[in-house]
């Protein structure tokens, strides 16, 4: 792996405050890394990163175990560019900054309405992200990021690409059952992918 200009700690600290609620199973080493280094012992340690990660908790403990004497960077596995769910500058950053301007937005509503408040459910593995709260009323929201358009759409279903948004079936078929008053909230921005792309490359990642 190449050289930083920054610390193993510092690394873990810049992936927790970026995109600190992924599951993806570095973000999840971060976590349980940077809570061994504040003290934390290794069992605690295992069990965030088991919690917040697709890892098992026998592979948490071991990555515990090695981060003691191999930092964070060394047991970094490189990841393998297989498609878009493999990239995290394609699927993570851009649903990351899709949530962080949401939850601007959703401050500053709450902020203007009074009674109005929100949980964020992002942690629970749900489809909804957040709920909003006034009295006994609640709405879910789910949150998602439209960066890549339809380019056959016309084609293969008679609509402009621009009038296609990805909510995929199942998740819609999902909301019938689980549920029915679930609002999807797209943020469309095909030129984000692009710009994320761009820094990555000026920053020498891909």
């Amino acid at each position: 792996m190449a050289d930083f200009a920054y610390s193993d700690k510092e690394a873990a600290q810049a992936l927790t405050g970026i995109i600190g609620t992924s599951r993806w199973a570095t973000v999840a080493f971060a976590h349980g890394y940077l809570a061994l280094q504040d003290g934390k012992d290794e069992d605690s340690a295992a069990r965030i990163i088991f919690e917040k990660g697709p890892q098992t908790l026998k592979r948490s403990r071991e990555l515990i175990e090695q981060s003691k004497s191999l930092g964070f960077f060394t047991l970094l596995e490189e990841r393998k560019k297989t498609g878009s769910a493999e990239n995290p500058i394609t699927k993570l950053f851009p649903a990351t900054i899709t949530e962080q301007r949401f939850l601007e937005l959703l401050d500053e509503l709450c902020d203007d309405q009074s009674n109005l408040t929100y949980s964020d459910d992002r942690d629970t593995r749900s489809l909804t992200d957040f709920v909003l709260k006034k009295g006994e009323d609640e709405l879910p929201i789910n949150v998602k990021n439209a960066g890549t358009r339809f380019e056959r759409a016309q084609d293969l279903v008679g609509l402009d690409p621009n009038d296609c948004l990805p909510i995929p079936a199942y998740k819609a078929h999902a909301a019938l059952e689980v549920s029915l008053n679930l609002l999807y909230v797209i943020s469309v921005d095909y030129a984000l992918l692009d710009n994320l792309v761009s820094q990555q490359l000026n920053f020498g990642m891909i």
